[in-house]
């Protein structure tokens, strides 16, 4: 198991509500245990961007905030070439229909939009990361 999986294991962990999570492969095996309740809202939105990963039609509401989630499996590219800007920053106002990245599924690049005009609250996946289907992207409020 290389790094990158593995702290992509433990910030997903990290932003869930579980209080205990294994994880056992041919070689590899880890627990994790968290000694604390539940995680709320306002204690994720304080996380570090880096550490958030899962909290998607494609997007979910939660309360007056829409989560963009993920449409289908592949590579989530925040920008539209390597070196550019992001699509979107952390407080960026954003209209309805904006390109907020690209999933690359089976050589295909796939435009991801916003589903509603507002502000970027969260990101929740990092450039190049590989992205599960109705896993959470953006936060919009």
């Amino acid at each position: 198991m290389n790094n990158k999986t593995l702290e992509n294991y433990i910030a997903i962990f990290q932003a869930s509500n579980l209080q205990k999570l294994s994880i056992k492969t041919n070689d590899f095996e880890i627990t994790m245990e968290s000694p604390v309740t539940p995680k709320d809202p306002v204690a994720l939105s304080q996380t570090p961007e880096s550490a958030r990963l899962p909290k998607s039609d494609a997007s979910v509401k939660s309360s007056q905030n829409t989560i963009v989630k993920a449409p289908i499996v592949g590579v989530f590219y925040a920008a539209a070439s390597p070196g550019e800007t992001p699509f979107v920053r952390v407080g960026q106002k954003i209209e309805a229909g904006a390109q907020i990245g690209i999933i690359e599924a089976m050589k295909v690049m796939n435009e991801i939009v916003a589903p509603k005009s507002g502000i970027v609250e969260a990101i929740f996946i990092q450039d190049k990361a590989n992205v599960e289907y109705d896993q959470p992207l953006i936060e919009i409020r």
